[in-house]
């Protein structure tokens, strides 16, 4: 019997090492606090216009504020009360900046106590302010869902049509 019990622990613990399977397990205290957490955060996922996007955008990805303006300068949608005029500034901030440097992607500015990120996707400019610069993979996402918003509003535009 114990030789067959030494054998068993044996080839458990060389099907564990091969198969390399993991048997930890998570604290349930670790997932009472981020259920907690969770709770306390809302995003709205069914957002009926883009300024409710911007605002749901802006508690989710941690940020000041989002702008996004046409390249004319024309402002689409703002969480910002001067949004319009922030549209008119990055748009020939970014425009200015982008002749200089053609292949400029981001244009970051330091101010007291926030970062001011200015960057262009699909002829959109959009504006992100907050107190920590983002990585161009974060100003990516929060661009894609805008688009992805847009397009599949301008859908169901035709649809009705």
């Amino acid at each position: 019997m114990r030789m067959r019990q030494l054998i068993g622990n044996a080839l458990r613990g060389f099907a564990q090492t091969v198969l390399d399977l993991d048997d930890t397990k998570v604290s349930q205290d670790q997932l009472v606090a981020l259920q907690d957490l969770l709770s306390h955060q809302s995003f709205n996922q069914a957002p009926a216009d883009l300024r409710g996007l911007i605002e749901s955008l802006q508690i989710k990805h941690q940020v000041d504020s989002i702008s996004i303006s046409q390249t004319n300068g024309s402002l689409l949608a703002s969480s910002q009360v001067n949004g319009a005029s922030e549209g008119i500034t990055a748009s020939a901030l970014f425009n200015y900046v982008q002749s200089e440097i053609p292949k400029s992607e981001v244009v970051l500015i330091k101010a007291q106590n926030s970062w001011n990120m200015l960057f262009k996707y699909n002829s959109k400019i959009f504006v992100v302010r907050a107190p920590m610069h983002l990585t161009t993979v974060e100003l990516k996402a929060i661009s894609n869902e805008v688009e992805a918003f847009l397009a599949k509003k301008k859908e169901s535009e035709v649809t009705k049509l």
